[in-house]
């Protein structure tokens, strides 16, 4: 009997129902970190009649920075090492004057006031600023000049800078005004220090706009003058040189040239106000 047909349909039987369980085997799970999940899903073997879906990573956003309602109002950036300056303004002038009336030393009363300028330049350490300032102005047919050293301080509150100054250096007063006792000019020098205070707005980085007030203690004398000791004492010494001269002509002459020297020494105060302009760098 010749078996050979019944085995090749028993053989075609096993392969039609082997074959679709086969179709439907997984292909085994990756290893852990050998593959992502999204790329073993694309190894898997897709089971018949089912559909695939891709899905595309989603990227995390980035939160939107949220502005402060003060940024408008803080500094673009921290100020610079070095800065100069310049100021103009009013200032007021009170002194306590020697002058001489009929060639005798009386002390009057002088004041006024008038417009001046100046500069300043320097450094800047964190909050305290080092460096140097001269004034200029002219009130009653005088002209009075100062050069100061000046040590400050300063708040930085976003844009807005107040500020204390201190400072202290050498001051000159002069005027072209002929004085009772003849002098056809007359120049004062000595000490003048000096304290303020102020604000500055930044606009920008390298500006500054500003106000500025500040009180001065001036003591001025002519040359010969010795401002570190009292008058009095001087004028007795005066007095006492002239006394020794047994020429009353020469006697007399002593004591104008006396007079003469010491007219225009002047001890008092001044304030002024200025608006201020600088540059930050």
């Amino acid at each position: 009997m010749n078996h050979g047909p019944l085995v090749a349909a028993c053989s075609l039987g096993v392969a039609l129902g082997v074959a679709p369980l086969m179709a439907r085997a997984e292909w085994p799970a990756p290893r852990a970190g050998f593959l992502s999940t999204a790329a073993a899903q694309a190894w898997r073997a897709p089971e018949p009649g089912v559909a695939t879906i891709s899905v595309a990573p989603v990227e995390r956003s980035q939160p939107t920075p949220v502005t402060s309602p003060d940024a408008a109002e803080r500094a673009p950036d921290a100020p610079g090492l070095f800065y100069v300056n310049t100021e103009a303004g009013y200032q007021a002038i009170d002194l306590h004057m020697l002058q001489a009336d009929h060639f005798i030393p009386v002390t009057v009363e002088s004041g006024g006031g008038g417009a001046f300028f100046g500069a300043g330049a320097g450094v800047r350490f964190g909050f305290l600023t080092l460096g140097g300032r001269f004034r200029t102005g002219e009130w009653s047919h005088w002209s009075l000049s100062t050069v100061d050293g000046e040590l400050g301080a300063r708040i930085t509150l976003g844009r807005i800078e107040p500020y204390f100054t201190f400072g202290a250096g050498y001051a000159w007063m002069h005027t072209d005004e002929a004085t009772s006792s003849g002098n056809a000019s007359l120049g004062v020098h000595g000490f003048d220090g000096r304290a303020g205070i102020g604000v500055d707005y930044h606009p920008a980085r390298m500006l500054t706009v500003g106000v500025n007030f500040t009180g001065d203690l001036l003591a001025l004398a002519r040359p010969g003058i010795d401002l570190t000791t009292s008058l009095e004492a001087q004028a007795e010494q005066v007095a006492a040189r002239c006394a020794a001269i047994a020429d009353q002509a020469g006697e007399v002459q002593c004591a104008t040239n006396a007079v003469h020297d010491a007219e225009g020494t002047s001890v008092g105060v001044a304030g002024a106000f200025s608006l201020v302009m600088g540059l930050h760098f």
